[in-house]
């Protein structure tokens, strides 16, 4: 049964999140202490971040269970396969545990589906083949699709094998929708794992609604102020006889 944010606590709340680290800044020696210690603090299910941080982050975060997510295809997915298979070999040979593909969107906004299809499938058996017990989630920027887009690639990325659909890369100043999301949850079933970010989840209210409609397995972000309000809101609700 999926989680309501009444369910969380502080101590729990943390694993619920895949802290970005900053992949659209830069990456100073200053900034990662701070990223690693705050998914030290709150205690994240992962940190996210590019190829050359791996390692650092690995001494940051040593001796917790927070993982070392990378990334391949940042941040438009607008490349060459081999391009991004190069990526994936990185940060699979740095030592990450888990890694976030960008589809490519101009093969989706195209209509050119059969391009978009053998990428996705070639990605995962390629990432399988390095390391078995990868963990992938393949990245649509949904608030550029239409509907039949957004069939096509929620279908398309269930049926490569990749473990999670990811809703957004942070560049858009906006995300998906709720609506978008349920869409994605009827397409891809109830069982299936959704990583939603963007402005949708980046409050307390809005991740409230998302896990509401049960259509968000972890968050992508940065959830230090939703995790600093987590009990208010929960005494707010409960005043409100919403709890």
């Amino acid at each position: 049964m999926a989680k309501k944010i009444t369910d969380y606590t502080r101590d729990t709340i943390g694993k619920l999140f895949e802290g970005g680290d900053g992949v659209c800044c830069y990456h100073t020696p200053e900034a990662m202490a701070v990223w690693a210690y705050e998914a030290r603090k709150y205690n994240y299910r992962s940190i996210c971040t590019s190829s050359p941080y791996v390692k650092e982050y690995r001494k940051l975060l040593e001796g917790t269970d927070i993982k070392i997510v990378g990334i391949a295809g940042y941040p438009y997915g607008d490349m060459s396969s081999d391009c991004k298979f190069t990526e994936i070999a990185k940060v699979i040979d740095e030592g990450c545990e888990s890694f976030d593909m960008v589809v490519n969107m101009s093969y989706l906004k195209s209509g050119y589906y059969d391009l978009f299809r053998k990428e996705v499938f070639e990605a995962v058996e390629y990432a399988r083949k390095l390391r078995p017990d990868v963990e992938i989630k393949m990245l649509v920027e949904m608030v550029l699709c239409n509907d039949e887009q957004l069939e096509v690639a929620a279908r398309t990325v269930k049926e490569s094998g990749a473990d999670f659909i990811k809703t957004q890369t942070g560049w858009f100043p906006i995300g998906a929708s709720l609506a978008q999301l349920k869409r994605i949850r009827e397409i891809v079933g109830l069982d299936y794992p959704i990583k939603a970010c963007g402005q949708i989840t980046e409050s307390i209210q809005g991740l409230a609604a998302c896990l509401d409609a049960g259509v968000a397995d972890i968050i992508g972000g940065i959830p230090v102020r939703i995790i600093e309000d987590l009990e208010f809101y929960q005494e707010y609700l409960k005043k409100q006889g919403r709890s």
